[in-house]
């Protein structure tokens, strides 16, 4: 009989191994460390630029029937009276064209006058302030590696710091964002920062570490490792999601070996030295990639009640001598890390507000075009209202009927024209046999010789 142990971990496999199926490919992310290669975290909900404006618009405007119905009436007076060989034509085809340009083109400047609404608005999400945990390292002595896995973490200068003069005059709204600081002393000639530093919105990439503070949007789909909540738990609203307003829990992804893991509460600056054991936020710079967590999810997909993914742990934290039975290495004996797997209650998704916590760090996993909230996004449809659908049915019912009647009209003119011609008075030929030469419409006026007059 297999042991609870053996049971947990052959669940936590399986689960992982869903992970790579999905899609058939998977997503590797090191926590902490911004990965430029893929989409950054802008999303754009309007329908035009400057290039496509016209062209685009004036499509959308001739999918109305009786635009284009008009369009072709101006186009065959137009030939008329350009080619009268051909045959004329009555009417100049501005008769037309002219109220036809002047309701094209209201509906041109209404439309872009929306579309530009959408333009700022994309603009102040996507310029909106956010605030991510990163490391920045002031290097004094280099030291081996037996000394920096001693300083385990007490090497950390948690600090808000700003950015250098080129940075700073880019950023320069951003810098009056408050928030708490707190200094430990440097051990071993290093001193290692790591800092809270203000950034736009759109430029979020999938790994950084981001901070979020009560009552604001989540910025990217995350992956929650810390927040001011019982045990690490935060409480999210989602109702401009899916319409549910009542508050969904998340819990933080903790190992079991972590010492955090059965702390009730944590303060922001614990969190930060805990989250910078295993992130790249404790890193110096060009320093290797060991110590940082691996992160693992699905591929992007539009599923916001589930996600499937996984958290390896660097060796720091856990190694094999530090089994724990409850939850042992997945990768077998002489594994030097510990893989947590994750679902939908790790998960922070974009567009949901932090709800009744203080503040909350996690790991992006999906940006921009990425994010659960964009893949469930259509794009933004033209405006068909219920009367221009009417309307076009009306125009196809009418220029149905118009056929008809040119068909039925000019096959009669064909039939008359070729067996009756002669016996038509009003044509204006004379008869032979015709034995009344009245006048039908003056009777007492003599009816006038039509066939002698030149």
């Amino acid at each position: 009989m297999p042991s609870p142990s053996s049971e947990s971990n052959r669940r936590r496999s399986s689960h992982i191994v869903k992970v790579k199926e999905e899609d058939g490919s998977e997503r590797s992310l090191l926590a902490g460390v911004p990965d430029h290669t893929r989409c950054d975290n802008t999303l754009i909900t309007s329908k035009y630029t400057i290039l496509n404006f016209l062209p685009k618009n004036i499509r959308n405007q001739f999918r109305r029937f009786a635009n284009m119905y008009f369009l072709v009436v101006g186009l065959v007076m137009f030939v008329g009276t350009r080619y009268p060989q051909l045959y004329a034509s009555a009417f100049s085809p501005y008769t037309t064209w002219g109220p036809l340009m002047l309701f094209v083109s209201i509906s041109i400047v209404m439309e872009g006058i929306a579309d530009k609404k959408r333009h700022v608005s994309d603009h102040k999400t996507n310029t909106d302030r956010c605030i991510v945990l990163e490391n920045e390292t002031a290097d004094t002595k280099p030291v081996s590696e037996s000394v920096r896995d001693a300083m385990n973490r007490s090497m950390i200068n948690v600090s808000k710091k700003n950015r250098q003069a080129s940075a700073r005059a880019e950023n320069s709204a951003l810098d009056d964002i408050p928030w708490p600081s707190v200094d430990i002393p440097a051990v071993g000639g290093m001193h290692t920062e790591a800092i809270f530093r203000p950034i736009h919105r759109k430029d979020i990439r999938q790994g950084h570490l981001v901070v979020v503070r009560n009552r604001e949007m989540i910025p990217a789909d995350m992956v929650l490792v810390a927040s001011s909540g019982d045990r690490g738990c935060a409480y999210i609203e989602t109702s401009s999601i899916d319409g549910e307003t009542n508050l969904k829990l998340r819990v933080s992804a903790k190992h079991k070996t972590d010492p955090s893991y059965s702390k009730p509460l944590e303060t922001i600056n614990e969190a930060v030295q805990r989250i910078a054991g295993f992130t790249a936020a404790g890193c110096q710079s060009g320093e290797s990639s060991d110590r940082i967590a691996e992160l693992i999810t699905e591929a992007p997909n539009a599923h916001i009640n589930t996600f499937a993914g996984v958290l390896k742990f660097p060796s720091l934290l856990t190694t094999i001598d530090e089994e724990d039975p409850e939850n042992p290495p997945l990768a077998g004996a002489g594994s030097v890390k510990r893989e947590l797997p994750l679902g939908a209650e790790h998960l922070l998704l974009r567009g949901a507000v932090l709800r009744n916590t203080e503040w909350a760090i996690g790991i992006t996993c999906f940006t921009g075009t990425d994010t659960k909230l964009s893949q469930n996004t259509i794009e933004t449809p033209s405006k068909m209202s219920q009367l221009d659908l009417i309307t076009n049915k009306c125009v196809l019912v009418m220029i149905l009927v118009e056929l008809i009647c040119i068909s039925y009209l000019s096959t009669m003119a064909v039939l008359v024209n070729e067996n009756q011609i002669d016996t038509l008075w009003y044509v204006g030929r004379k008869v032979e046999s015709e034995t009344n030469n009245t006048w039908p419409y003056l009777p007492d006026l003599q009816a006038p010789d039509w066939a002698t007059k030149g």
